[in-house]
């Protein structure tokens, strides 16, 4: 039974039928995966050269992208109406996870790392005397 392939050159592909078989393909993902694949041969090539300029150039190309991303949720209507609920969960879903890894961590120090520590300098409190006494019999000696 053979396989229909569907091409898609849209960049949201919102219907994928497996029942009939029927298989999209998202040309602006192949376009994507295409220039990752290129770039990762290209550096391959490059790893032995000096490449003070990749840093920089990532940074310029990250910013561009948060720009045109930002440029196309302000122009979405839909997005711009539901902001303030959308940026209170947002808040909400922030304060709690921060908060929740702080006292996570805070817990996580309080009783394992200085129960740890404390093992630790009792131990070493430990052999420092017992290396002071035969220190002083060796000499006694």
């Amino acid at each position: 039974m053979l396989t229909k392939i569907r091409i898609c050159f849209e960049s949201n592909l919102k219907l994928l039928r497996l029942g009939d078989k029927q298989c999209y393909i998202c040309i602006p993902m192949l376009l994507t995966l295409g220039l990752m694949i290129v770039g990762i041969i290209v550096g391959r090539f490059l790893r032995t050269k000096k490449n003070a300029w990749v840093a920089p150039a990532v940074m310029v190309t990250v910013c561009i992208l948060l720009f045109i991303m930002g440029l196309r949720v302000g122009l979405n209507k839909e997005i711009t109406s539901s902001i303030r609920s959308t940026g209170v969960m947002s808040v909400i879903l922030f304060a709690c996870g921060t908060g929740g890894a702080v006292v996570l961590t805070w817990l996580f120090t309080k009783y394992v790392i200085d129960q740890r520590s404390k093992t630790n300098h009792s131990n070493v409190a430990k052999d420092t005397a017992e290396a002071k006494q035969q220190a002083g019999r060796a000499k006694g000696k």
